[in-house]
């Protein structure tokens, strides 16, 4: 049978059928819970395992800032830093240009660094 472990810090939650095994169970994004399956045998004593589920929430929409023209070799960059999740920068798949460098890749506001003449996606 499943229920909500004594340790369960969710709230809210619904687990579909509690006698069946593999029953289907519904939360809350943000929210970490913890279920308990307990297996029990006429007079004998009951056994049971826990699992823990976490809800990860939707990252925020990923703001890069509006495209740059410049006349130097490097800028600041302007992303926006997310409510929810980690930003990241990288140089995308499809770059064209040679030898871009990101001072600081976990930063919404690092410096970029790239050649003259070149254009870095």
């Amino acid at each position: 049978m499943w229920s909500f472990s004594p340790a369960n810090t969710g709230t809210g939650g619904n687990i579909n059928n509690t006698s069946q095994a593999n029953s289907s169970f519904t939360g809350t994004a943000g929210q970490t819970y913890t279920l308990r399956w307990t297996v029990s045998n006429g007079v004998c004593a009951s056994v049971f395992d826990e699992v823990v589920i976490r809800l990860d929430q939707s990252p925020s929409a990923a703001v890069a800032g509006a495209d740059q023209q410049i006349c130097t070799s490097s800028t600041s960059l302007t992303a926006t830093v997310p409510a929810i999740g980690t930003g990241l920068w990288s140089l995308s798949p499809t770059n064209t240009g040679t030898g871009g460098v990101i001072s600081d890749v976990n930063s919404a506001t690092s410096v970029f660094t790239g050649t003259a003449g070149q254009v870095y996606l």
